[in-house]
């Protein structure tokens, strides 16, 4: 079984948002937006799979 320990995730509403704000605050909507995994789950869930089992 894998866990996700890191469970923020954004919304596609708040997302669009950020975009729409981002020249507003550059630092962390920048920083929102380029972690992918924060707002695509088909990403998150392949960087997890690339990861062996931890016991």
């Amino acid at each position: 079984m894998k866990i996700d320990a890191w469970t923020h995730f954004l919304t596609p509403a708040y997302l669009r948002h950020l975009e729409e704000q981002a020249a507003n605050a550059p630092r962390i909507g920048a920083f929102l937006l380029a972690n992918r995994a924060l707002h695509d789950l088909e990403f998150r869930f392949n960087v997890m799979d690339a990861f062996d089992e931890h016991r």
